[in-house]
């Protein structure tokens, strides 16, 4: 059980490995792996990611695998978000006037943003400090005539 499941596995980590490289990286290789590669790359379109399973059925019935890998929905949703985002890269790469959606961040303003956020904080805790010295000051005041006024 644990052996075909753990060959499905190395396979697809195998496909996978070798169509991310390079064609720099690919002519380091050796001859078995170049070979290999070629046919992952010849046939890379009939490796559907939408599966339920890491490799194609033809796989299974050809090397009589019982036990297999399956894929949750989960990990389907997260392979649909990360090919949306290799597209957009791809997209930016070809096209030279690729844009990100937003404004240019006004360094000036953030700046008045900041000393106007500290002013408040200033004026806020300047006002606590004298909102308690001025009822200190009435307490005494209070005391002290009250005392007075016992005696």
């Amino acid at each position: 059980m644990l052996d075909d499941m753990a060959f499905d596995l190395i396979i697809w980590l195998e496909r996978k490995i070798l169509l991310a490289q390079s064609v720099e990286e690919a002519r380091q290789l050796t001859e078995s792996l170049q070979k290999k590669r070629l046919v992952y790359w010849k046939n890379r379109d009939s490796y559907d990611e939408s599966l339920m399973t890491l490799n194609s059925e033809q796989f299974y019935i050809d090397n009589d695998i019982q036990y297999k890998w399956l894929r949750l929905e989960q990990s389907k949703e997260e392979l649909r978000d990360f090919a949306i985002s290799q597209l957009c890269i791809d997209n930016a790469q070809q096209n030279l006037n690729f844009e990100l959606i937003g404004s240019k961040v006004n360094t000036k303003w953030e700046r008045k943003l900041d000393i106007s956020y500290w002013k408040y904080e200033s004026a806020a805790l300047i006002t606590r400090a004298w909102k308690g010295y001025k009822g200190r000051m009435i307490a005494r005041h209070k005391r002290e005539t009250r005392a007075a006024i016992v005696i």
